[in-house]
């Protein structure tokens, strides 16, 4: 039966990658200065807000200046992502969303966020229709046209379609600056994810800073995607918020979010200790925000009402893949894989792991644990409170506010008084105090039995106990019942 589990493999890396390190860019400062600009906690919150603003409905006008998202980007049809649009069919309809986005762009500004997004998703259109769709459009129609007189007619056939077809006005030059905006934003949109251009919009510099800063030629970007591939927040923003940009952008979406359901989307993501912590200050704070809700708001990583994989192929109609998290170009050349249950047994099992002391916890407790207590989890009757203790201050500190683990040990404690007679005190005690400063609602309790450990489920604002089992265990379902026989201690009455 441990077959499976002697299996099981680690992988870890040294802490410095000499693929990056090695990597010859133009600036390394204007790199970090981008990558900590959208990264940061309050870059996060600000896209919330933008995607809940992009998903309000919006009465439309007719003048050029009033041309809203939904004309601007493309859309797939509904219910036929599947079919893929003949190479003229493709072009027709790239060179519509094209018409719509020279009208805009003759004089908005882009001081304002939305504003800023619309230029940049036009800017990445006009660079989508030319590549993927006026390029294919050439061959298939010439096909005896070589790749360098292409390169030279591309622009003056575009220019002269979007004339011919909407009576467009535009100089070439004028465009093909346009394009080469574009181009930029579709390379950070391939290697950084979708949420580039929303986070880009409310977090980055300016269009023309951005392009002249790290175009393709300087080698940021695939630099600044290979960071983005290790950073918490990004793969959990890109998790979460990911098929939401996708289904605002680009599809003919009727969903309204708002901010705070957008935010409890990332929160249920798993966040390091400090970024919930920030994301606590900046969003939980708010009077509107119910922390302790958030599990009942959706199933648990299933927020979005776009999966993963239909978001990637929403354009697959116009040939295009839409890239849902960053690209890693890098990976760690000096990364191992070795048999955890291996690893654990051949570690110095004196050597002693030490959680940081929590200070986002009234009691500032800190937790250790000696690496050898980890190998009680080789035998399942045997799993050592130390190590329970330990993963529950982990989990404690990287749940949901108003959520709290107490391992076994401390439930004891809690239940013979020594955490005092008050039952909300005692088990808030026993969990490691209030975290973030949120009264609990809810404690995991493992009970660990003689073949077994249940978690109980102990909601003491809602006066109820919900004991968890594990579907299709008969030794599982034995156990529960068996302590459903016991009677409920008078702690908890």
């Amino acid at each position: 039966m441990y077959n499976a589990i002697e299996e099981l493999q680690c992988r870890y890396s040294v802490l410095i990658n000499p693929a990056l390190e090695a990597l010859e860019i133009n600036d390394t400062e204007k790199v970090d200065d981008l990558y900590d600009s959208i990264t940061s906690p309050e870059s996060a919150k600000r896209l919330c807000d933008f995607l809940a603003l992009m998903s309000l409905p919006t009465n439309y006008g007719t003048s050029d200046d009033n041309i809203g998202i939904d004309k601007l980007a493309l859309k797939s049809a509904p219910g036929t992502q599947g079919v893929p649009f003949s190479t003229n069919d493709r072009l027709a309809q790239m060179l519509r969303v094209s018409g719509f986005i020279a009208q805009y762009l003759g004089n908005n500004p882009m001081s304002q966020e939305v504003e800023k997004f619309k230029v940049m998703i036009g800017y990445t259109m006009l660079f989508i229709t030319l590549e993927h769709g006026i390029v294919p459009a050439m061959k298939a129609n010439n096909p005896p046209l070589g790749d360098q007189a292409i390169s030279r007619q591309k622009m003056k056939i575009f220019r002269e379609q979007l004339e011919a077809r909407h009576g467009v006005r535009i100089k070439e030059n004028s465009l093909k600056e346009k394009i080469r905006y574009g181009k930029v934003l579709w390379e950070m949109t391939k290697m950084g994810g979708v949420l580039m251009l929303p986070m880009l919009a409310v977090a980055g510099p300016g269009i023309t800073s951005l392009s002249h800063d790290h175009g393709v030629t300087t080698r940021h970007i695939p630099f600044l995607a290979s960071h983005l591939s290790e950073n918490n927040l990004w793969m959990a923003m890109s998790q979460s918020l990911g098929p939401v940009a996708v289904e605002l952008i680009f599809s003919p979406s009727c969903q309204v979010y708002t901010s705070t359901e957008l935010m409890h989307y990332l929160l249920l993501e798993p966040l390091s200790a400090h970024l919930r912590r920030d994301l606590h200050h900046l969003f939980l704070n708010q009077a509107d925000a119910d922390p302790v809700a958030v599990a009942q708001l959706r199933p648990y990583r299933n927020p979005a009402h776009l999966g993963h994989k239909a978001a990637s192929t929403m354009l697959h109609q116009f040939g295009l893949e839409i890239s849902m998290f960053p690209f890693n170009s890098f990976p760690n050349p000096t990364s191992y894989q070795v048999k955890l249950v291996q690893w654990i047994i051949s570690q110095d099992g004196h050597r002693v792991i030490k959680l940081p002391t929590n200070n986002t916890t009234s009691r500032r407790v800190s937790s250790t644990v000696k690496l050898q207590a980890f190998t009680s989890f080789l035998h399942p009757a045997q799993i050592a409170d130390e190590p329970v203790n330990f993963l529950s201050h982990l989990w404690t500190l990287r749940g949901l506010p108003g959520w709290g683990m107490i391992s076994p040990a401390n439930t004891m404690k809690a239940l013979e008084g020594q955490f005092g007679d008050d039952p909300e005190s005692a088990l808030s005690l026993a969990a490691g105090g209030r975290h973030l400063g949120v009264p609990y609602a809810y404690y995991l309790l493992p009970i660990a039995t003689n073949l077994t450990i249940l978690p109980l489920l102990v909601s003491l604002t809602r006066r109820k106990i919900t004991l968890l089992v594990l579907r299709g265990s008969e030794t599982t379902i034995e156990c529960a019942n068996d302590l459903l026989k016991v009677s409920i201690p008078s702690f908890y009455k």
